[in-house]
């Protein structure tokens, strides 16, 4: 590599370097890519908080699920009806989940034999539905 220098009156000047242009373009540059990267991580961050959101009300749904199992489907409601809100705390979040009794009727007929039960069950986080799920359940002999 050899190196070039020029001399202008008494100052020597080297052709070894890079000009201002040169930086402030390289600059705007990394700016531009920083600035596209930091938003992918923002959004994928935003993408992570509401899955562990949707995560979390799917296992509240089960929870209470769970607990309806150990009911006997003869004494629940035959006709549309929900049962007062149910809070469940996971770390510093509250799902409230509502669970709604024969809103299809199908599953639900007026008679004391009936052993079928619709079960709706809703879960929502800062007055926000994020996860629906229906079932029906049957009393086993």
């Amino acid at each position: 590599m050899s190196l070039q220098l020029k001399f202008l009156g008494e100052k020597c000047i080297s052709s070894q370097g890079f000009s201002l242009m040169e930086v402030m373009v390289a600059l705007m540059i990394i700016g531009i890519v920083s600035t596209t990267f930091s938003s992918a991580v923002m959004q994928a961050n935003s993408m992570l908080k509401l899955a562990e959101i949707k995560s979390e009300a799917q296992i509240a749904a089960q929870q209470v699920f769970d607990q309806i199992r150990l009911d006997d489907t003869t004494t629940m409601p035959t006709t549309e009806s929900s049962d007062p809100a149910v809070n469940i705390v996971f770390g510093n979040k509250t799902y409230n989940v509502v669970v709604t009794y024969c809103s299809n009727l199908t599953y639900c007929p007026p008679t004391a034999s009936n052993e079928t039960r619709h079960l709706k069950v809703v879960v929502s986080y800062n007055s926000k539905e994020v996860y629906e799920v229906e079932s029906v359940l049957t009393k086993l002999n």
